[in-house]
């Protein structure tokens, strides 16, 4: 029977043996998470586990300030990515008492943004960067992740203010919701956000997150089949991509199948985001600014898309912006909607918490949810469309995800 030191030492020699992140399967890497997590989860105490829950914040709070402060971008710029305390000091804003705290919080095994340093020593240890701070300097993907992310701290601070307040009744109007309470507001979040050009800039950056990884949605829906052929008509729109923030879907299609052909695409946003591009997005591609509540000026376009726009609404809202689309369809004319799945009750671990996490924000900030499969054919059939088919996408990132083609009843 294995000794604990025997079962540490397998753990540690499996560590030294992993191949490169890059060439490790998807699915692999998830169940290995999984047992890693299971192994955490069977050795923690009670007490343990309250405090890796509790303590969680703080990092991500001391993250934040690192970031604002430069210090992931002194690393970044220095040849070993390595320094001292006292280098660090003289390099970014704050002092060398102050830098020590959160370097070393920093530094725990939990956030592994630097290896843990001796605090007898740590003023006279290097400090050596991992691949993650690297990863976290300003202007990155990741770095806007970080920012976003802190921005969620009040309204969950206050959460349980507001379900008392309620009895405890699950948000359902989107204009009283817990982030209403938490920002003393009476806007939406999204006319909040361009109200505030900062914040509406990191959101637009994380709506990019995780699209290296993930299949485009032509990338497994047959577009060119399914939306070209006939005779061309200049008049008509291809596609027109409903709350596509700053482009990034119709900008990739036109380079995938569409670069050398005339057809129009259409991309639909609210003034704050359209507003702000820095400049045309390509040729054929018209940026309109337009509300999803509004009738929507478009009539007849080939396909309507939307990818994860309506899980930030409450049913009603839903029903609604798919009331316009499906006025302004022609008989041949599809609905795509490229959302996100609720997992199945039966799958655990990794796989289900980003979805379950992601199903709180949503009720946090628009009163909304992540919906199920059977939900989202209900919603859409209610909104008086037949379901044609679900395409999946062959790789997936942090989420479950399917493209419902639908048409007008």
């Amino acid at each position: 029977m294995s000794t604990v030191a025997d079962l540490t030492a397998i753990v540690t020699s499996a560590i030294d043996t992993l191949p490169p992140l890059e060439s490790i399967d998807h699915g692999e890497r998830v169940q290995l998470l999984d047992a890693v997590n299971k192994l955490r989860d069977t050795l923690e105490r009670p007490l343990d586990t309250v405090m890796r829950i509790g303590y969680a914040q703080f990092v991500l709070v001391a993250s934040r300030i690192a970031l604002d402060m430069g210090v992931y971008d002194v690393f970044a710029a220095s040849p070993l990515h390595e320094l001292t305390i006292a280098e660090l000091t003289r390099k970014v804003k704050g002092d060398e008492k102050f830098i020590s705290v959160f370097i070393s919080l920093l530094g725990s095994s939990t956030s592994g943004i630097w290896p843990t340093a001796s605090s007898k020593k740590r003023a006279l240890e290097n400090l050596r960067a991992a691949p993650l701070a690297w990863a976290l300097k300003k202007g990155t993907n990741m770095a806007e992740n970080l920012v976003f992310l802190n921005e969620y701290l009040r309204i969950s601070a206050k959460l349980h203010e507001f379900l008392k307040a309620t009895d405890y009744r699950n948000p359902e109007d989107t204009y009283n919701s817990p982030f209403q309470y938490a920002w003393n507001t009476t806007d939406h979040y999204f006319t909040w956000l361009g109200k505030r050009p900062e914040k509406q800039a990191t959101f637009n950056a994380v709506m990019n997150s995780g699209r290296d990884w993930e299949n485009n949605w032509f990338e497994f829906y047959p577009v060119v089949e399914k939306l070209t052929g006939g005779s061309y008509d200049p008049e008509r729109v291809l596609v027109v991509d409903i709350g596509g923030n700053i482009g990034h879907e119709v900008v990739a299609l036109r380079k995938k199948h569409f670069p050398d052909i005339p057809e129009r695409l259409v991309l639909e946003d609210v003034p704050a985001v359209i507003d702000e591009l820095p400049g045309p997005l390509g040729p054929n591609i018209d940026a309109i600014s337009h509300s999803m509540f509004e009738p929507q000026p478009i009539k007849g376009a080939r396909a309507y898309y939307m990818r994860t726009v309506l899980h930030d609404w409450p049913d009603k809202q839903c029903l609604e912006a798919l009331g316009h689309i499906r006025d302004a369809m022609a008989p041949d004319s599809v609905l795509l909607m490229h959302e996100i799945l609720y997992p199945d009750r039966k799958l655990h671990g990794i796989e289900a918490s980003s979805t379950t996490v992601l199903d709180f924000m949503m009720m946090e900030v628009f009163s909304s949810l992540e919906r199920t499969k059977a939900q989202w054919l209900d919603l859409i059939e209610r909104g008086g469309f037949k379901v044609n088919k679900v395409y999946k996408p062959e790789t997936e990132f942090h989420f479950s995800l399917g493209l419902f083609e639908a048409v007008v009843a």
